[in-house]
């Protein structure tokens, strides 16, 4: 989610309009492709996440990378745009949270305290990026 946050608020022109409000072409066309193929992680799962290694390949853990990178400018602009209390509320949970003690089980807790139940919200998300992206 912290990276979805950075990646929010890339862009080729800073002299145009940008922003987790705003579209990153680049990471859209890698959402199409993620999105058509199902190889998005589950939500539960995704937000568990602490790493986006697991020991593979160099090109292995590129390819893990741009789709974890993805997906993070994916949800976290989603919930810019649609869960924006539930987002601020989970950050700040975040925020509070001791350095470095953070768990999966943790991580999931917190979302599911802010957003409610994964399944629901990944339905949700995905069927609003669907249609955002044409698919």
């Amino acid at each position: 989610m912290t990276e979805g946050l950075a990646c929010g608020f890339e862009t080729t022109n800073p002299n145009a309009a940008f922003g987790p409000g705003s579209a990153v072409q680049l990471r859209d066309e890698a959402l199409r492709d993620l999105i058509t193929s199902g190889t998005l992680l589950p939500l539960a799962e995704f937000v568990a996440l602490e790493e986006v290694s697991e020991g593979g390949t160099e090109e292995e853990e590129a390819e893990r990378a741009r789709m974890m990178y993805t997906q993070a400018y994916s949800f976290f602009s989603w919930s810019f745009r649609h869960e924006r209390e539930a987002l601020a509320a989970y950050f700040s949970d975040i925020v509070h949270e001791p350095m470095g003690q953070g768990r999966p089980a943790r991580h999931a807790q917190m979302f599911a305290r802010r957003f409610g139940n994964p399944a629901r919200v990944e339905r949700a998300w995905i069927r609003d990026e669907r249609h955002r992206l044409g698919l």
